[in-house]
């Protein structure tokens, strides 16, 4: 960005000379920087590989990179409207400047300049994170038409003009082997046969699927997989996380609580159907999940926000299987999840006491916070809860900060989890890099080491 402006002079003094020089400094920096916009998009790419990261956690550098392309596009049009407004004069060429203007405005590269930027201003409106988090399904079928549409314009706005289609082509290219690895990947994990789910309704009007995997599919701890329900909605696809850890019986487990959109319509339609009937799901994954195990942690901290918990809940399955073996280092699990009302734990809480069944309390220690009580009702006059809720919910915020902070102080090494809407993770990274600047400073009493790992409801 800053490179548009190092170089004076901005525009040319003479007439028909050639571009504004910081117009085309800032074109060939959005052309250079397009393919990249793209690798961070695609759920196969060459840094996932070589790094390891998943696509999920690129979305951040995709966003970032399409604000910067904006950015420079808008640089490389102003002036160009600038300097062509600027040399307009009567009788060019034998030209009025009306008749002038409109020579001008039916070249290639302006009027499909023109609908290129017409086109980017409606892919970043319709990718606002209000859209994207509510019309998930609307937001990527606008997305993909629109980053086409904006592609197509490109390439005729650019018109091959020195090498530019070199950057296009990569584009393409880079784009269409990612989906094309995916779906090879796909066709691959479903090759011995279309898995089947069958169903059960929870409470709260929360699904819990079972796929019967017809081939060994092995995957970590909070990793996710997207599904695709041929009988439902045959050509969209959601992620899922993995409820149940891999094992020998084949069976994958997706818990799934209706919101709007793909799983509102698959509660609505399983609830038409008798318990007993499966549906044809394509698996393609699978994808995420953190890459550190957290059972070599001697202390480790699980929080959870409303529907995060089904991000956490296979990491506490995993971690309380390993802790029942005397090699494991990890002594003790905290989970905290926090939740609007009551009403949003009763479809997970026989999950949770299923998977903790048999642990004593000094090993894994479940709270459950209440948070839309809180300042409206008195905690005094709540009915007392059966012991079902791990000693009764508690109606207050959880004090992430303090937890931490506590938790740290008490524990040599220390892995934390978070999975929730963002202010539960923006107070769950600020509290452990308190703890992580303690121990850079050498302060006693601070544990040797603290692992976050960080993950967003929605992308």
């Amino acid at each position: 960005m800053i490179w548009t402006w190092v170089s004076p002079p901005y525009f040319k003094t003479q007439w028909k000379v050639t571009v504004s020089p910081l117009a085309m400094r800032a074109g060939l920096l959005a052309l250079g920087l397009y393919p990249f916009i793209f690798v961070f998009a695609t759920k196969w790419n060459i840094v996932t590989f070589i790094a390891g990261y998943s696509h999920e956690k690129l979305q951040v550098y995709h966003r970032v990179l399409s604000y910067t392309f904006v950015v420079l596009s808008f640089i490389h049009t102003v002036p160009w409207i600038i300097q062509a407004v600027h040399e307009l004069k009567p009788h060019f060429d034998a030209m009025t400047t009306y008749q002038w203007s409109w020579h001008f405005l039916f070249k290639d590269y302006f009027w499909s300049g023109i609908a290129f930027l017409f086109a980017l201003i409606w892919l970043c409106l319709a990718s606002l994170p209000m859209i994207r988090r509510h019309y998930y399904e609307a937001f990527k079928y606008i997305h993909i038409l629109s980053a086409i549409t904006v592609t197509a314009f490109f390439f005729v706005h650019c018109s091959a003009a020195i090498g530019s289609w070199r950057y296009l082509w990569t584009t393409v290219g880079i784009y269409g082997g990612g989906a094309g690895c995916r779906f090879v990947w796909m066709l691959y994990t479903n090759r011995a046969g279309i898995p089947r789910a069958s169903f059960e309704l929870l409470h709260s009007g929360a699904v819990k699927l079972r796929v019967k995997c017809e081939r060994r599919e092995r995957w970590r701890p909070g990793q996710h997989y997207f599904l695709h329900f041929l009988t439902v909605m045959p050509f969209q696809s959601h992620p899922f996380t993995i409820a149940n850890v891999s094992s020998e019986d084949n069976e994958l487990v997706v818990l799934i609580r209706q919101a709007h959109g793909i799983t509102h319509r698959l509660g609505r339609y399983l609830s038409n159907k008798e318990t007993n009937v499966t549906i044809p799901v394509l698996l393609d994954g699978p994808y995420g999940g953190p890459h550190h195990d957290l059972s070599i942690y001697e202390h480790v901290m699980l929080f959870a926000g409303g529907s995060g918990i089904t991000f956490i809940f296979p990491l506490l399955q995993d971690l309380v299987a390993k802790s029942r073996q005397e090699s494991c280092v990890c002594m003790s699990i905290q989970v905290v999840w926090s939740v609007q009302n009551e009403g949003s734990v009763s479809w997970m809480i026989d999950e949770l006491q299923k998977a903790v069944e048999g642990m004593p309390t000094s090993v894994v220690n479940v709270q459950i916070h209440v948070t839309g009580a809180v300042g409206t009702l008195n905690p005094e006059s709540k009915p007392d809860k059966p012991r079902g809720y791990f000693g009764g919910p508690l109606y207050s915020r959880a004090d992430v900060a303090g937890m931490i902070r506590t938790a740290a102080l008490e524990n040599r090494t220390m892995g934390v989890a978070a999975c929730g809407p963002e202010t539960l993770l923006y107070d769950v990274r600020n509290a452990v890099a308190d703890v992580q600047k303690g121990i850079a400073l050498g302060k006693p009493g601070y544990p040797a080491e603290v692992f976050l790992h960080a993950e967003h409801y929605s992308w």
